[in-house]
């Protein structure tokens, strides 16, 4: 009797341990020893590479700041750089690319507009998504057009897309807003109104707010979230989103702070780990699931870094691309924290 009553006091217990380990779950990683980015490619003469976009053959397409040109790297022979195109050059010297995210296979809306190298603040008005069809480059040239446009836009920047893949949001780091545009129809309206998180602080040198934005709907949630840092303020958030209009559905979290100063373009992997690249740190931090926090790169070599994207092929899927304010492009191995 005494077996039988501490056998039915075990079984619920053993049963209960049994499925809690089947239940998936997340790297909880703790290492601390940075990774040393590997250099593929140095743009000569030095410009500043504002973005990047892995293809999904494995190519990457790489945004100038300094001429508002997309160039092409392989990086399985990088020593080459490819210009696709060049947009508009309306302002020598100021007009250049900022955000590209896909729409559709092999094509891509990205930002074009006006900026002050110097201050870092761009001219209202300037500024433009236009879109680019790559699906039978290099056999025929890319398919490029002008999508949308609207005069409140200062300072547009990050894209990211929704559920679907050719309505997209994008940041204006400027004033802090965040725009739905639709690529097709080149409707344009405002999903997500400043506050203190995409807005910059007061008395900073450079007046940037939100900047890296990416909308992703964590396993096992059933919200889709948009997240995004702030450039100058050092801070990463999310905001729950409705996945079709990207209007916000409730409260603004905070993931982390003091992340470092330049808070630029972000990758979050199928894990819902956040890698960030801090330009003025020098630094990539990884904001793990479960908000863990952990400079996985810090380098000379990351200086004024602006971009990072995760491999897209069998090859590549843990290596994490980047490109720099330096002209830099390269990699970190990131399979240790995978």
């Amino acid at each position: 009797m005494i077996f039988g009553h501490l056998l039915k006091t075990l079984l619920p217990i053993i049963f209960a341990a049994r499925a809690a380990s089947s239940l998936p779950t997340w790297p909880q990683k703790t290492n601390t020893s940075l990774i040393n980015p590997v250099i593929i490619h140095q743009f000569e003469p030095v410009a500043w590479l504002e973005n990047l976009y892995v293809r999904p053959n494995g190519q990457l397409l790489i945004n100038s700041q300094s001429a508002p040109e997309l160039y092409l790297i392989d990086p399985t022979h990088p020593e080459k750089k490819v210009l696709i195109h060049e947009f508009p050059n309306t302002n020598p010297g100021l007009s250049g690319l900022g955000g590209i995210i896909e729409t559709s296979p092999d094509t891509y809306a990205i930002v074009l507009g006006d900026l002050n190298h110097t201050t870092v603040s761009g001219f209202k008005g300037t500024f433009s998504v236009w879109t680019i069809n790559l699906e039978n480059y290099p056999y025929e040239a890319p398919a490029v057009k002008k999508v949308a446009s609207h005069p409140d836009w200062t300072f547009l920047n990050g894209l990211t897309r929704l559920e679907d893949p050719t309505v997209i949001l994008g940041c204006d780091s400027f004033d802090g807003t965040v725009y739905r545009i639709d690529t097709i129809t080149g409707d344009v309206s405002v999903t997500i109104r400043p506050d203190n998180t995409t807005i910059p602080p007061n008395g900073q040198q450079f007046f940037i707010g939100i900047d890296g934005i990416r909308v992703f709907k964590p396993r096992h949630s059933k919200t889709t979230f948009l997240y995004y840092n702030n450039y100058v303020g050092q801070g990463y958030y999310r905001v729950p989103i409705d996945a079709y209009t990207g209007n916000s559905i409730g409260p603004v979290e905070v993931l982390a702070t003091n992340l470092g100063l330049g808070l630029d373009d972000l990758e979050i992997d199928a894990y819902g780990a956040s890698w960030i690249s801090a330009a003025h740190a020098n630094r990539i931090v990884r904001v793990g699931p479960e908000n863990a926090v952990n400079t996985v790169a810090e380098s000379p070599d990351v200086r004024f870094i602006t971009a990072v994207r995760q491999g897209r092929t069998c090859y590549d899927n843990s290596r994490f691309y980047f490109a720099t304010g330096q002209g830099k492009v390269g990699y970190i191995d990131g399979s240790a924290w995978l």
